[in-house]
């Protein structure tokens, strides 16, 4: 793979799922794409029925690391000229979602949040047809589909998008001493102690939060709240954030391994100085 480019994959192999298909012959398309600025594979499932889901195993390639990116959920009215490409939420008639929503993902509406936590941060996981079964219920339940006939018979398509990042490019914030690494190209920030911080000098364009559930976050530069989280009952994901700083510090409060906090830092040349944070983050008046 070429340095500095991801391989988008616009079909997953689905070879685990033939045999649930009960004799129907499948067609794999597959188109690749290179995408400046990141490293890794984007992969997507067929927009597949619910009910012809089965366990769904998900692997990525030696030293590389699974990251759910969407997860959705259409009510299946319309014909879908390219299944192979994947559901989208645009093509449900009365009752469709594409998780997360507005990059965000509430502690009560829990389908993407059981999925991240069963699979990211992993090198392979399943998602169970359990899991495909709830996500549709909860959607019916959103829609009110037992007030509205049409949507209680009709057969429901789902699809997921994940994406395997190289090992190579993730940094973990928290460490039990200070320490400083130096990276001349996109990394990632992984958080996996209570509270840490990531003092970066150098260049910096771009920070994306990939996901963070039930932990709080702090950006600043020079002093200035680039942008601040603080309610833990919400969750994060692909909250994009342009910078245009020589420096910033990340911060986090509340995280853990669980908590699965990740942020992506565009930067042509940088270092990150990483250190333990043992006091409170101080957020700015709302």
């Amino acid at each position: 793979m070429l340095p500095g480019f991801a391989m988008k994959i616009r079909f997953s192999l689905f070879t685990p799922m033939l045999n649930t298909m009960k004799g129907r012959s499948i067609l794999c398309c597959v188109v690749l794409q290179f995408i400046q600025h990141t490293m890794g594979v984007l992969v997507n499932s067929p927009c597949t029925k619910t009910s012809d889901w089965n366990t769904y195993p998900i692997l990525c390639p030696t030293n590389q690391t699974i990251y759910i990116k969407r997860h959705v959920i259409e009510d299946g009215f319309n014909r879908l000229m390219f299944p192979s490409l994947g559901c989208s939420a645009s093509d449900a008639v009365y009752c469709g979602v594409e998780l997360p929503t507005n990059n965000i993902n509430l502690k009560n509406y829990h389908i993407l949040d059981s999925a991240v936590d069963t699979c990211n941060g992993r090198k392979e996981c399943s998602l169970t047809k359990k899991y495909f079964l709830e996500a549709e219920a909860a959607l019916k339940k959103f829609c009110n589909a037992s007030l509205r006939p049409e949507l209680q018979k009709t057969t429901f398509r789902q699809s997921i998008d994940y994406e395997c990042v190289q090992d190579s490019q993730i940094m973990d914030m928290c460490l039990t001493e200070n320490e400083t690494v130096f990276f001349n190209q996109p990394v990632y920030l992984r958080v996996l102690d209570a509270d840490c911080t990531c003092n970066i000098t150098g260049s910096v364009t771009r920070v994306e939060i990939l996901q963070t559930m039930s932990a709080k976050l702090l950006i600043q530069s020079n002093d200035i709240n680039i942008f601040e989280h603080q309610n833990t009952d919400v969750s994060l994901y692909g909250v994009d954030i342009p910078v245009q700083a020589d420096n910033l510090i990340i911060t986090t409060e509340n995280g853990s391994k669980s908590s699965l906090p990740m942020m992506k830092i565009l930067s042509k040349a940088g270092r990150c100085e990483r250190k333990i944070n043992r006091t409170d983050i101080k957020y700015s008046p709302v």
